[in-house]
Formats: structure tokens, C-alpha cells, sequence
């Protein structure tokens, strides 16, 4: 978390230091496994940080929509699923590997084919 706050120069505060009355939190970042397939109903820590206008972020991409991105929006945030931080890091990795250039398009694209290959 610091390293990432330094790079981006943002504040890096864990949940557990939190107080709502002393500051001010604009985004829950959640990058557990917790609430990914098997077990889709489980709620990750920090969840109850949640507030309107917030910005949630969830890295788990099955299922696309979770619980904690669930609750986010009917609390009014804006979410940001796993699948859509999966596809551009897809991208992201294409490019770093290969040297060519792809779109996030094409990718969501390939994405959309290997989902419906495995229904």
C-alpha cells in the first residue's frame, strides 16, 4: 500500500486506522479472494467503510458483480469490477510479452469468447 501511495501520491490508510470522524476516505480498494467463486456471499473487511460517493474497486472478476461491489453501488459509489482491472492488466501483459500493441477492446473481445466457451 505505501509503495503504491508514494508512486501515485495519494494517502495509503489501513482499515483498521481508519476514523471516520478524523478522515477522509475516498476509495476501498479490495484485493482479497474474499467473496470469489466458491464462496460468493462472503463480505471482505472494509466493506462497512462504504459511503456515497465513494469509489469502490474490487479485484475478484467471478463473478463479475460481487457482494462488496453489490453493496458499493446501493450505497452509491462508483464501482469498478476485478473483471474490467483483468482485462487492461491482460492488455497491459499482451503488449509487455509480445511487443505488439493490442486494444482493450480486443481483449475484452477475447474475453467475452473464453467466457462463453466455458457456460
Amino acid at each position: 500500500g505505501n509503495f503504491l501511495a508514494g508512486k501515485f501520491k495519494v494517502a495509503f490508510i489501513p482499515s483498521h486506522e481508519v476514523d471516520e470522524s478524523k478522515i477522509e476516505v475516498g476509495a476501498v480498494i479490495q484485493t482479497t479472494p474474499v467473496g470469489m467463486y466458491p464462496n460468493p456471499a462472503e463480505l471482505p473487511a472494509g466493506t462497512e467503510l462504504l459511503r456515497e460517493g465513494m469509489v469502490a474497486l474490487d479485484v475478484v472478476y467471478n463473478p463479475p458483480l460481487t457482494r462488496f461491489l453489490e453493496k458499493a453501488q446501493k450505497t452509491g459509489c462508483t464501482i469498478f469490477p476485478g473483471e474490467e482491472m483483468f482485462i487492461r492488466q491482460a492488455a497491459k501483459q499482451f503488449e509487455l510479452f509480445s511487443g505488439l500493441p493490442i486494444s482493450v477492446k480486443e481483449v475484452r473481445a477475447a474475453w467475452e469468447k473464453i467466457r462463453k466457451y466455458g457456460e
